[in-house]
């Protein structure tokens, strides 16, 4: 075991107390650290297989026995692919709550125990992964923010009669159990519905004219830029330009935006950014440097701080998130969880997307102590009753028509290339 893995090992058991995923054991009785981490060139471009395809998930092993009467949760996210910076935070976070449950005397007097298998985006390797969990005989199902990789899992899981939570997937699929499935929840902000609360800011703040800009590419910011304009216009709101960009031709935004620029009279009350960091940098960055000073306003999907070395300035910007990570949040509960975040990892969260990790264990816990049982119909409708239930990271409402999580949200005021909390924000009913 390398020193860092062995430190990472002894911190959480000090901070946390909990039980993680263990080496499997071959044939033979030997321990093996589980599947191949490489990637195959049996796969397809988009993680698909091919016609001689073994898939191979990922397992991460730490080297911890396994109680007889466990729990054992299951994991499959993606730690090394496209949908790490979602992802493996959220992992993390959880990570951390069972720590706390298990300290706390677990759930229904057992506890907990951590398996995780890296996915790597890959449809496959989430089919295989699923498929080892269920033998090994896993009550709950964390997946990965991204319900196309997810899918693969999650049809093994119902089959299964096993519970999936996803920490952060916040597209529309997530929310219908007629889609998704009764079994499956989100504890995401959906993205049009924080496309809304968006355009509720927007009107009662900026004002009813905007330039809005969206990342085709990124599911998340193109539900929230949705929710925006159909809430934005139904409340005698405007368009200044509609922009589309990808990470392939956001170079030329700089000719786009001087040509709108030229043919205007009006110059927006807001510019309404939905794009993933990758792209949204570049916007930001072209937008200043063609000359427009109207403030950013950004989804959730813009989240953190890493960008902002890579524009010359962000001018004034307001940023959605689920959490602030300046160490200036409201909520002490949020505060302790992000220093307990870095205790075990070394450095503070990037964007405050994390917090949702810690929510899915705190519901799951909750869900089967109020049901006195880990029955997979029990558990359904204990969550489906959740109204403005106080979790780690705030309250949030289920019911049996939506699974997917309404919660309130974080707006990060950005000044002089400065982020810190400015307030809360939640929908109007």
């Amino acid at each position: 075991m390398s020193r860092r893995l062995l430190l990472s090992v002894i911190l959480l058991s000090l901070v946390t107390g909990a039980y993680f995923f263990y080496e499997r054991s071959g044939a033979d009785g030997d321990t093996e650290p589980g599947f191949a981490s490489e990637a195959s060139d049996e796969f397809a471009p988009d993680g698909t297989p091919g016609p001689d395809s073994t898939p191979q998930p990922t397992a991460i092993p730490t080297p911890v026995l396994i109680p007889e009467d466990a729990i054992i949760v299951g994991a499959i996210v993606d730690k090394t692919g496209i949908m790490r910076r979602l992802d493996e935070p959220a992992l993390e976070a959880a990570r951390i709550q069972i720590g706390r449950v298990n300290a706390a005397g677990g759930v229904l007097g057992r506890p907990l125990v951590l398996k995780e298998f890296d996915s790597r985006s890959q449809l496959n390797a989430s089919f295989q992964a699923a498929e080892e969990l269920i033998e090994d005989g896993i009550e709950l199902l964390l997946v990965t923010c991204e319900y196309q990789f997810a899918k693969p899992a999650i049809d093994v899981a119902t089959a299964a009669g096993i519970l999936v939570l996803s920490p952060c997937g916040g597209t529309s699929e997530w929310g219908v159990p007629a889609i998704a499935g009764r079994n499956v929840f989100s504890f995401a902000m959906p993205s049009t519905l924080e496309g809304k609360l968006m355009a509720e800011y927007v009107l009662a703040e900026k004002g009813p004219l905007v330039t809005m800009i969206v990342d085709k590419q990124d599911p998340d910011a193109s539900a929230q830029c949705e929710g925006f304009q159909q809430e934005f216009v139904a409340n005698g709101g405007s368009f200044r330009g509609r922009l589309e960009v990808t990470l392939e031709n956001v170079v030329e935004l700089e000719e786009m935006l001087a040509t709108l620029l030229r043919t205007s009279f009006s110059t927006p009350n807001a510019v309404v950014l939905c794009a993933s960091p990758a792209v949204g940098q570049d916007v930001v960055l072209y937008l200043r440097r063609a000359g427009l000073e109207s403030p950013i306003v950004a989804g959730s999907t813009m989240d953190g701080d890493s960008w902002i070395v890579n524009v010359e300035r962000t001018g004034s910007m307001q940023v959605v998130s689920y959490a602030s990570v300046y160490g200036d949040d409201p909520d002490p509960a949020i505060r302790e969880l992000f220093a307990d975040y870095e205790t075990l990892t070394g450095a503070a969260p990037a964007q405050g997307r994390p917090v949702t990790g810690a929510d899915t264990i705190a519901a799951f816990a909750l869900a089967a102590e109020r049901a006195g049982s880990l029955d997979l119909n029990d558990l359904i409708a204990e969550l489906e009753q959740f109204d403005a239930q106080p979790l780690v990271a705030g309250t949030i409402t289920f019911n049996e028509n939506s699974h997917l999580s309404t919660r309130s949200m974080r707006l990060i005021e950005i000044v002089d290339d400065q982020p810190a909390f400015e307030r809360i924000i939640v929908p109007e009913a």
